[in-house]
């Protein structure tokens, strides 16, 4: 603080007391006034202007102390204070002074300016993006900040700070990072989701805007209570055609982003990283129109028990299925699908848990194979998958009465019998064949 020196300014506010005017010079933090005795007959005003560059800007109008000021950005401030005394020695007025309380975090502060409890970082002199208020990826774990957002989250269009009104263009980096936000609108001014912005928080619904050009990688990793992703239907990059609950990449027609509600339409040809962390999705059914799956598209998602791959499917990247609970996964392609370590590691213990279920014809290629022969049990089936015993295209009453038949008439049984994959065909295959059914 520089030395204290009594009024003399015809801008300060009119009082017969003496007074005092002090300066400081502040970045982000907490300022509190205060004089060594907290006397409740002192009077403080203050007014402060942010430095641009090496100037100082324009001063707000004289206010009356009545509370702790907190800087919400890390910009310079010039704080001038003007404090009265009635009745008091100007020796006693000159015990006044501001203490400034940094923010504990403040080295990891990674924003600009606050306004309406959301945090920005300005990106140009027109345009901000939405973050959070700490670095996360760089904080000190013993500091343990709390997220930075929660509830149901509107994000205006434009804001406006010191007199500037700047675009809401970006959401930065894991700015909903662990947040427990229900839904957030996003402003029809956004055109950039950066990667990770909305990982592990509690999201339910997502509605992207027409402006939206870019959207990063991870973007709603391990958001397991999402259930519904609607793009803009005048949106020229993405669209979430067939009411399919997911983002699509609407020139290569790639499943970028899913949900444990989504349904694969049959016009996607590619499926990226879209359900990486996904809780809830039990099943996975890939159309036949998909001819590659990206690695880890399903990495993580521990619910999922079945997955059927269509007939087209011809690339599967690492670890795209590695997916803890499998119980069974069905392949339809004729020729093995190009693969590598599918389930993430060579020695998973997935080889062996998984039963798979390739054409019947296929059978040898598949067992020949360098991935698809790591799986310990591989189980042949003819026309629609395993159960459509009788090869018509579908699964019903007459495959159950085809394996019946066949078990009556004895001697050795086609594997493509084998539904339950126990490596026999019994009368238990019978009743594998009536869950089916069933839907059990």
């Amino acid at each position: 603080m520089v030395a204290a020196t009594m009024l003399a300014q015809d801008d300060m506010p009119r009082t017969e007391a003496p007074g005092i005017f002090f300066t400081n010079e502040i970045d982000y933090g907490v300022v509190t006034y205060y004089h060594i005795e907290d006397d409740p007959s002192t009077v403080i005003f203050y007014r402060y202007a942010a430095y641009e560059g090496e100037e100082i800007g324009s001063f707000t109008d004289w206010e009356l102390y009545t509370e702790p000021i907190i800087i919400y950005d890390t910009r310079l401030y010039l704080f001038e204070g003007y404090a009265i005394a009635p009745g008091k020695l100007e020796s006693y007025i000159s015990a006044f002074h501001c203490a400034y309380h940094p923010d504990p975090m403040s080295e990891y502060i990674d924003y600009d300016f606050c306004d309406n409890d959301i945090y920005y970082k300005v990106l140009s002199p027109s345009t901000v993006a939405v973050t959070e208020r700490y670095a996360m990826e760089i904080v000190n774990p013993e500091l343990n900040p709390s997220p930075t957002y929660s509830g149901d989250i509107v994000i205006p269009d434009y804001v406006t700070h010191f007199g500037q009104t700047y675009a809401v263009t970006s959401i930065t980096g894991r700015a909903f990072w662990q947040c427990a936000v229900s839904s957030v609108i996003l402003p029809n001014t956004l055109t950039t989701i950066d990667y990770g912005s909305f990982t592990n928080c509690s999201l339910s619904e997502i509605s992207i805007p027409r402006s939206v050009t870019t959207i990063g990688t991870n973007v709603f990793d391990g958001c397991e209570n999402l259930t519904s992703i609607i793009v803009d239907s005048e949106n020229p990059i993405f669209d979430s055609r067939d009411h399919c609950n997911a983002i699509i990449e609407t020139a290569t027609n790639t499943l970028l982003y899913g949900c444990k509600t989504t349904v694969i339409p049959n016009s996607v040809t590619a499926i990226g990283c879209a359900f990486r962390l996904c809780k809830g999705l039990d099943k996975v059914i890939i159309p036949d129109s998909v001819i590659s799956i990206s690695g880890w598209a399903f990495f993580g998602c521990d619910d999922v028990t079945s997955v059927t791959l269509g007939e087209s499917v011809s690339l599967i990247g690492e670890g795209a299925f590695c997916c803890a609970s499998m119980t069974d996964m069905t392949c339809r392609a004729i020729v093995p699908p190009a693969a590598s370590i599918i389930f993430g590691v060579d020695d998973s213990d997935l080889y062996n848990q998984v039963k798979l279920y390739v054409p019947n014809e296929s059978l040898d290629a598949y067992r020949a194979h360098r991935e698809w022969g790591k799986f310990t049990h591989i189980v042949p089936f003819i026309g629609a998958g395993p159960g459509d015993i009788n090869g018509d295209g579908t699964i019903a009453i007459g495959d159950v009465s085809s394996v019946i038949d066949m078990l009556l008439d004895g001697g050795e049984l086609p594997a493509y019998c084998d539904v339950n994959g126990d490596g026999e065909v019994t009368i238990a295959d019978v009743s594998a064949l009536i869950d089916m059914l069933l839907g059990v």
